[in-house]
Parts: C-alpha cells; sequence; structure tokens
C-alpha cells in the first residue's frame, strides 16, 4: 500500500513537471506572428540592458572611472585610443561650431606635424565625428530646456591626498563617449539574439546564443578596457549587417529597394567606421560565394546583395576622399571577381554539367581576383596596404623591416595560442559543442 502511495506521487509529480516544461517551451517559442515578434524584441531589449550593465560594471571595476577627475580619465586612454577620441574632444568641444571642428579635423597640422593630413582619410574617424554633433546636440538642448545632465561632486581619497573633482552624466564629454559605446554594443548582444533566432527558428537558439556569448566574454570582446578602439564602433555594425544580410537570403521574394538600402547603409557605416572592415566583408563575400555556386541561394537574392556590397563600397570610397587603400584591397578584387562568377552562373547554366559549371566559376574568380588586383595596383600606384603585404611576409617568412618588426612583436599580432583562444572555449564548452553541432548537420 504504501509503495503504491509512492509510485502515484512519483508519477504525479513527474507528469508536473513534464508539463511545467511543456508550459515553459510554449511561452518561449509562441506560433502567433505578433506575438512572436513581440516576445523577441522584449528579450532582445533585456539583453541589450544587461550587456550594457555588465560593460558598465566590468568598466567601472577595471578604471574606476566614476572617482576619477577629468584629465585622470583622459590618461586612461593610453596610445591610439587617446589618439581616436581626441578627435572627439576637438570636435565636441575644443572648437565653436561643429563645422570648424570638421574643418579642423581635415585639416590636421598636429597628429603628423609638420604634415597636414586629412584624419578622415586616414584614420576612420567618423564615428567620433558623429558622437561630437550628438553631444553638442545633446548640450544645446539641455541649455534650451534646462536640463540636468551633469552632475559635478568631490571624491575624498583619503591617506591625505588632496580632494578632485569628478563629474558625471551624459553632459560630462568623457561620460557620453564612454557610455555611448557601451551601449551600442550592449545592443550588439541583442542583435545577436535576433540573428540566431532567425537561423535557428527558435527563441530557444536565440538564448543559447546568448548565454554563449556571455560564457566567452572575456574572449568575444574587449571593448570594457578598450572603449575607442575602432572595433567597439564596427562590431555592432557589422552584427546588424549580418542580420540583414541573412533576412534577405532567407527571402523568397527579396524588397530589392530596401535591402538594398538597408545592408548599402550598414556596410558604409561599417567600413567608415573600421579600416579592417574590408577584410572581415571579404571573408563574407567569400562564404556567400560559395553558398551560391553549391545551389544555396538564389541568384536573385545573391544580385540584391552583391549591389548592396559594390553600392556600400562605392560610397564609402567617396566619403573616405578617394582612399587608395580601398581601391587596392582584396575586397574591390574580389566585388569584380564575383560579380563575374554571377554572370558566367547565368551564362552556362543548363548548358554544362554543374561540376563544369563550378569549377569555371572557381577557376575565373581566381584569376580575376589576382588579376584585377595586379592591375589595379599597376593604375593606382599606390603603397597605402604595402604594410599588411608585409606583415603576412613576416608572419610566414623571412621578411622583416622597422614597421613589421613593431607590429609582429606585439602579442595581438601573434599567432592564436593554446591558452588565449583554444582553452578558453574548451573550458566553457564552447568548441566543442560547436564541433559537435557542425558534424550533426554535415550528416544530417
Amino acid at each position: 500500500m504504501v509503495s503504491k502511495s509512492k509510485s502515484t506521487i512519483t508519477n504525479k509529480f513527474r507528469n508536473n513537471t513534464v508539463s511545467w516544461h511543456l508550459d515553459l517551451w510554449n511561452c518561449i517559442n509562441v506560433s502567433n506572428k505578433s506575438q512572436r515578434r513581440a516576445l523577441i524584441i522584449s528579450v532582445a531589449s533585456c539583453v541589450s540592458l544587461l550587456h550594457c550593465l555588465h560593460l558598465n560594471h566590468l568598466f567601472e571595476h577595471a578604471t574606476h572611472f566614476s572617482h576619477l577627475s577629468n584629465i585622470e580619465r583622459e590618461i586612461t586612454f593610453r596610445s591610439e585610443k587617446g589618439h581616436y577620441y581626441s578627435y572627439f574632444k576637438r570636435v565636441a568641444m575644443e572648437t565653436p561650431t561643429f563645422l570648424e571642428g570638421l574643418r579642423s579635423a581635415m585639416n590636421d597640422n598636429v597628429t603628423e606635424y609638420p604634415s597636414t593630413i586629412n584624419t578622415l582619410k586616414r584614420f576612420n574617424v567618423y564615428p567620433e565625428l558623429g558622437l561630437a554633433a550628438a553631444f553638442r546636440i545633446l548640450v544645446a538642448v539641455s541649455h534650451r530646456y534646462q536640463w540636468p545632465i551633469r552632475h559635478c561632486y568631490w571624491v575624498n581619497r583619503g591617506r591625505d591626498l588632496p580632494a578632485v573633482e569628478s563629474c558625471s552624466g551624459l553632459g560630462d564629454p568623457m561620460y557620453f563617449y564612454v557610455y555611448s559605446v557601451i551601449a551600442l554594443n550592449g545592443c550588439a548582444v541583442g542583435v545577436l539574439f535576433i540573428l540566431s533566432e532567425r537561423l535557428s527558428g527558435s527563441t530557444v537558439g536565440g538564448l543559447v546564443t546568448v548565454a554563449a556569448f556571455f560564457f566567452n566574454h572575456r574572449v568575444a570582446t574587449r571593448v570594457s578596457w578598450n572603449v575607442s578602439l575602432r572595433e567597439a564602433f564596427g562590431y555592432p555594425l557589422f552584427v546588424t549587417e549580418c542580420l540583414a544580410v541573412t533576412q534577405l537570403l532567407l527571402s523568397r521574394s527579396p524588397n530589392t529597394k530596401l535591402y538594398g538600402f538597408t545592408i548599402g547603409g550598414l556596410v558604409t557605416c561599417f567600413m567608415l567606421s573600421w579600416q579592417f572592415s574590408q577584410f572581415v566583408l571579404l571573408t563574407q563575400l567569400i562564404s556567400i560565394t560559395g553558398t551560391f555556386t553549391l545551389h544555396y541561394i538564389p541568384e536573385r537574392n545573391m544580385i540584391v546583395y552583391l549591389k548592396s556590397l559594390t553600392g556600400g563600397f562605392i560610397i564609402s570610397y567617396f566619403l573616405l576622399f578617394g582612399n587608395q587603400m580601398l581601391l587596392t584591397s582584396l575586397l574591390f578584387s574580389a566585388v569584380i571577381a564575383v560579380w563575374l562568377i554571377v554572370i558566367l552562373s547565368r551564362k552556362l547554366a543548363g548548358f554544362y554539367h554543374p561540376v563544369i559549371v563550378f569549377l569555371v566559376q572557381f577557376v575565373g574568380g581566381i584569376v580575376i581576383l589576382i588579376g584585377s588586383k595586379l592591375i589595379v595596383s599597376w593604375i593606382v600606384q599606390s603603397e597605402d596596404d604595402a604594410h599588411i603585404t608585409n606583415i603576412f611576409r613576416a608572419k610566414f617568412g623571412n621578411y622583416r623591416d622597422f614597421h613589421t618588426t613593431l607590429y609582429t612583436c606585439s602579442k595581438a599580432f601573434d599567432f592564436l595560442s593554446y591558452n588565449d583562444g583554444i582553452k578558453p572555449t574548451l573550458e566553457t564548452g564552447l568548441l566543442p559543442v560547436s564541433a559537435a553541432v557542425l558534424l550533426a548537420v554535415s550528416l544530417n
């Protein structure tokens, strides 16, 4: 009798547990489109806010930012971090108007004295210009409506050290700059959630990605201690661009104008904010082209993507005042080669075996890539990207000069070591789980 009662209780407990799990699963994966959209936006907003708070905590813990004076806060921006912030400070504070600050940035005779350079062309400082404009607008509006957006206080250091004045709030230029970057990167996690949800078709898939990002936070981002680096602006823009491209590739009848302007605009912003964006977009272009040649992507979607990428590239070239490094980049040559691959796919379809078409596309693409790179470099006669080629020669050969030695002696330019790359992902389980998923998809 007792055993029967225990068995009944156990079965009820199991049934209740299963029912609770099913209710939770149904709550997470709703079928109604409007409810699902609201759920996705709500979860994305929550994880974005959570990441903002987490980055804020890490940054404050690393720098004690709220207890530093303004000059001490600026000192925390070492080397190129201070270099990029100086342009924000110049345009936002040190010049009477925004246009005068813009003119000063375009005719800079301080950075490479005695030469006068256009920093918009040389250093990808468009993010600083955007933040400076936003800061000036915020200050003007706050003065107009008398909003208190800056609070100052005295910090007692103790140990017979003099007290220092410190300020906080969006009215303080350092706070505005730092927390604008933190907010931007916080939103990147929300975009990652939406991207994963679209790829997996499940809200749970998005939550798994967010969890993996937080578990591997140390190797996933370094914005919490390197706020003003170009990747801090470029990475969120690239993730958003990936979401737009994914939505385009999944669409059966894509809106050409909508996706064209969206992806083209994101490509432009990405290229204006980070000088290494061309290499990231190159890997994306190669991946999508490979998928297209295997007939997983419709030709119409591929053409929309190519038009968007080409348009974004051209606009970036002009906004960077004819930066010759873009013309001599592999991305420019790859775009030309991929256009040829798409044309060959259309011309050869139905006449030859798919394997022959693939081989013709592959060989033709490689030939055009190398040929256009050599021809453009010969026509332009530019050596702006010579240091990149020399770094590769130094890493994989015996080439040495002052600049390559300066770069390669840094740990950031060394080969990925076991302790820095493989060990952290093994400890968090990311690498073995990713390998298992890749194997399962391949077998399927």
